[in-house]
């Protein structure tokens, strides 16, 4: 039976994703959440004040990249034969990797403009749902770092 402080612990991990709606069953419960996000704000179920203080210091550090859902980590799609190494320069919404679940492979996608600092997880490493699999360093869009 889930209590109300696994429903925060819920809620607060998808509030450090991209992850807009999510059901969990627990035996004869369930719940369902939906997520409105705003362009590049982290969540719109922040208040205005906890988002802007999140974004300024998304700035100033590396951003942790985290796993859609719960599976093996791959740094490669099979169908694909690119993957991304340490010091790569990725966009928005790059694949930086997958979580294989079962057959499916669910790729997991930079939430920012940055370069890849290095990977928390190695290939076909179990990694739970939420977990860092990679550590980006924010970058400007322009700037002398992002040529390199």
């Amino acid at each position: 039976m889930m209590t109300l402080d696994d429903i925060s612990q819920v809620l607060a991990r998808l509030e450090r994703t991209d992850i807009t709606e999510c059901e969990i069953h627990d035996g004869s419960q369930s719940f369902r959440v939906n997520f409105a996000r705003r362009g590049d704000q982290p969540s719109s179920c922040l208040p205005v004040a906890a988002q802007e203080d999140r974004t300024t210091t998304t700035l100033a550090s590396s951003i942790t990249v985290a796993a859609p859902a719960a599976g093996n980590f791959r740094s490669t799609h099979p169908l694909t034969a690119s993957s991304i190494t340490d010091g790569t320069v990725v966009q928005r919404g790059d694949h930086v990797g997958y979580v294989e679940v079962d057959s499916v492979f669910c790729a997991v996608t930079a939430p920012i403009h940055g370069r890849l600092q290095s990977f928390s997880r190695k290939e076909g490493q179990l990694t739970g749902f939420g977990e860092a699999v990679a550590e980006l360093n924010p970058l400007r869009p322009g700037s002398e770092d992002d040529a390199r």
